[in-house]
């Protein structure tokens, strides 16, 4: 099952706590061009959104394909991405089922904490605080993304909360 969530639901603790039954399946090398000035460490939130890579060409189509390998690799498993609009649109092109996972609209100023606890930078405020509005009405309007099931995450819920573990899988 491919799970696509908004940026600070709990992608990355989901796959530490559940390694045997999910991936996190991170975007940053499949978007960006090499560059070896850069850090490569996509867990590292002080470096998300602060890429000093071109973006590569390929980007979505790439991501999309080494999802669908992972998703065949690993049948029993999470996949577990972030809610990129380019890669949900392939998932809606090819008939994909997928879970949109995020926040309800009145949660800003909690995931505006959420990402400085973490440490995330300036630029990724700017992006997922900054566009926040717009983000939100486009997850939430059924128009946009037709096919997916949604989870809407009330106050202090992560994906953790949500997503049930499978036994035996």
């Amino acid at each position: 099952m491919i799970i696509a969530a908004y940026a600070g639901v709990g992608k990355t603790t989901f796959a530490k706590l559940y390694p045997d039954h999910a991936i996190d399946f991170t975007m940053g090398k499949y978007k960006y061009l090499p560059n070896k000035d850069y850090c490569q460490d996509e867990n590292n939130e002080a470096m998300k959104a602060n890429h000093f890579s071109e973006r590569n060409f390929e980007y979505p189509r790439n991501y999309f394909n080494a999802i669908m390998e992972a998703l065949e690799q690993n049948p029993n498993k999470y996949i577990i991405i972030p809610s990129d609009c380019g890669t949900l649109d392939y998932f809606e092109d090819y008939d994909i089922p997928y879970t949109l996972c995020y926040p309800r609209r009145e949660a800003k100023e909690e995931y505006r904490k959420r990402y400085i606890e973490r440490g995330n930078n300036e630029r990724f405020l700017e992006i997922f605080i900054g566009r926040w509005a717009w983000y939100m009405e486009l997850l939430h309007n059924e128009f946009s993304f037709p096919s997916a099931k949604r989870i809407v995450l009330e106050a202090h819920q992560f994906l953790s909360d949500v997503i049930p573990i499978r036994q035996g899988g």
